[in-house]
């Protein structure tokens, strides 16, 4: 009889849990995908069929519809039993099966995994046909994510992570981990040359281990200008610096804008402003935008006392630019002894008077020094006549204006001289220099004895020019008989000088009519004198009848008695018994000068 074969099995079935664990790698991070495909059957019995299954490695194996047709015949896996299964015709008692699932080796190159499945199984009872229940375990594909510093210096690296996959993987920060002068920028995986960013979430499938290497960037910060609103020239470029570092802010370079000038560059991040040539330090990493500053052009106008005494300086000007600003007054302020005499730019030492209107440009400031001069005084003697003031406190080595006109019964005033004399000393004028003492000066009145109220306008000092042109084309002799009349003043000692000017308005002609005369008026409201001579030659012709002398004495005797009204004298002069060619009708003989020294006398108080 054939001996029955004891089949005792701690829980049957046939379960072969095959799991193809197929690793793929996704956009982001390697995805690891676990499968575990098994099959649980509540109860099954061993018999020699069952046996040969497994023996024969022929199995079919369904789960929720999900059927694997003798697998172990395919490219895929192949199966191991542990025992052998001649050991299981054996009356053991087996308390554990093994079953190996492996790939093939040729199909290792996909990444399948080998796993391990254990099945324990218990008798139920000791009948030849058993029922059991199955008491499983197997094992799920995993993949560990570690981390690694990769040159940092300080900190601790993110500790690993164990995903079972299929699963999500946010990708970590570095934490407290850091490389001097160096940023973070992402952890790579070297084996796809991929980088991932912190807080990233990737698909995790297979199993294994990944590394995540640190990435690390030198820090830089790049700073670049801006012109903000500037309408010319080239923003200045910018710096990249690693840090930590320096750099110098740039000045504006060829960059400006109308009306406005720079001051400085600022920080819009801190608020801050930099002045151009300010050398800066920087750390960290990043970029810097420096926006440039611009202010309306002003000028500060101010006004400084400059050593005053007393009072105090005007209020100054703030101009926009380009613009004016109206020169102010000294208002209250004094210095002792001087004399205010403007004002003086401090840039430029221009000097600058009150009401004066000055144009300004750029930006700044611009000072104003009071000047201040010594004063002098001038006294003002009236010599006969009354004045007022009769002194002025005036700054010394400046032209002189607003001179008092004294005034005197039937008298005219001729100009203030530096001495009480009727003749000589040294004039003094409106327009002329003030001297550096303190100086005295007569009033000088013409005699009506001597003189008309009109007269050429004198010289400041020497000699006097009065121009005159003949008209009327007189024949050579008379042209010299005439010019021979302005020549005797000017071969006196008189400070008169009669000269030939063709251009000039004052005219010297002929005529028949009448007598000889002069004409002496002024032109518009110039106050400057003019006249116009006439030498009657009839009347040179009576008197060469009655005196006896030549044409030619009567001719210069009468030519130079007019040119003496031009020069202030009057006809018949009454000092008694004086000589002068003022005379009418009087004609010296061709032996004696036509000028005498009365003439020259009564010309040099007024010349």
């Amino acid at each position: 009889m054939e001996r029955k074969r004891k089949k005792v099995l701690k829980k049957s079935y046939i379960l072969i849990a095959l799991m193809l664990c197929l690793v793929g790698w996704g956009d982001a991070i390697p995805q690891v995908r676990a499968q575990s495909i098994y099959d649980r059957v509540d109860s099954i019995y061993w018999n020699d069929e069952l046996y040969d299954m497994l023996a024969e490695e022929s199995v079919s194996i369904e789960r929720d519809g999900f059927s694997f047709i003798n697998p172990i015949k395919s490219d895929v896996v192949r199966i191991h039993v542990e025992p052998e299964p001649e050991v299981l015709r054996n009356d053991y008692l087996l308390d554990e099966i093994t079953i190996h699932v492996e790939p093939e080796p040729e199909i290792l190159s996909r990444d399948y995994s080998p796993v391990e499945i254990t099945i324990h199984v218990e008798p139920e009872d000791s009948r030849n046909t058993h029922n059991c229940r199955v008491i499983d375990t197997f094992s799920t594909t995993s993949v560990t994510i570690t981390h690694v510093g990769n040159g940092h210096t300080g900190g601790t690296v993110p500790a690993s992570h164990t995903i079972n996959t299929p699963g999500l993987f946010t990708i970590r920060q570095p934490g407290t981990m850091v490389r001097t002068n160096h940023h973070f920028t992402g952890w790579r995986n070297p084996v796809t040359n991929q980088t991932f960013l912190p807080g990233q979430i990737v698909n995790i499938t297979g199993h294994g281990t990944i590394r995540l290497y640190a990435q690390w960037q030198r820090n830089v910060v790049t700073i670049t200008y801006v012109g903000n609103g500037h309408t010319g020239g080239t923003v200045p470029g910018g710096h990249i610096v690693s840090t930590p570092g320096q750099f110098t802010v740039r000045g504006p370079e060829t960059m400006v804008r109308t009306n406005h000038h720079l001051t400085g560059w600022r920080n819009p991040a801190t608020g801050q402003i930099f002045l151009p040539g300010q050398v800066f330090n920087v750390t960290g990493h990043g970029s810097m935008r420096l926006y440039a500053q611009w202010q309306r052009n002003t000028v500060r106008v101010t006004y400084h006392s400059n050593g005053h005494s007393g009072g105090s300086p005007p209020p100054g000007h703030t101009i926009n630019t380009p613009g004016t600003f109206v020169v102010n007054p000294q208002g209250i302020m004094f210095r002792t002894n001087h004399h205010f005499t403007g004002w003086r730019i401090s840039i430029s030492g221009q000097i600058v008077w009150p009401g004066q209107v000055v144009e300004v440009t750029g930006h700044g400031s611009l000072r104003l020094d009071a000047v201040w001069t010594p004063s002098v005084r001038l006294t003002f003697n009236p010599n006969g006549g009354t004045v007022s003031p009769t002194f002025a406190d005036v700054p010394q080595g400046f032209a002189v204006f607003n001179l008092p006109t004294p005034t005197r019964t039937n008298r005219y005033f001729v100009d203030w001289f530096t001495t009480s004399a009727t003749t000589g000393g040294t004039r003094f004028r409106n327009g002329m220099t003030i001297p550096n003492v303190n100086t005295t000066y007569w009033a000088r009145w013409n005699d009506p004895n001597r003189h008309i109220n009109m007269w050429w306008q004198p010289a400041n000092s020497g000699t006097t020019i009065i121009n005159y042109r003949v008209i009327n084309n007189p024949n050579a002799t008379w042209d010299g008989r005439m010019r021979t009349g302005a020549i005797l003043w000017n071969d006196s000692s008189a400070r008169v000088n009669f000269t030939r000017n063709n251009a000039s308005s004052n005219t010297v002609s002929l005529t028949t009519d009448g007598d000889s005369r002069i004409y002496l008026y002024n032109i518009g409201t110039t106050n400057v004198l003019r006249f116009r001579a006439l030498l009657c030659t009839n009347q040179v012709a009576r008197f060469v009848d009655e005196t006896g002398f030549t044409t030619a004495h009567v001719a210069h005797t009468i030519m130079a008695h007019e040119f003496g009204h031009a020069i202030g004298l009057r006809d018949n002069p009454v000092l008694g018994g004086q000589q002068s060619v003022m005379t009418q009708g009087a004609f010296r003989p061709p032996s004696e000068p036509i000028i005498t020294t009365f003439d020259i006398t009564s010309v040099n108080m007024i010349y």
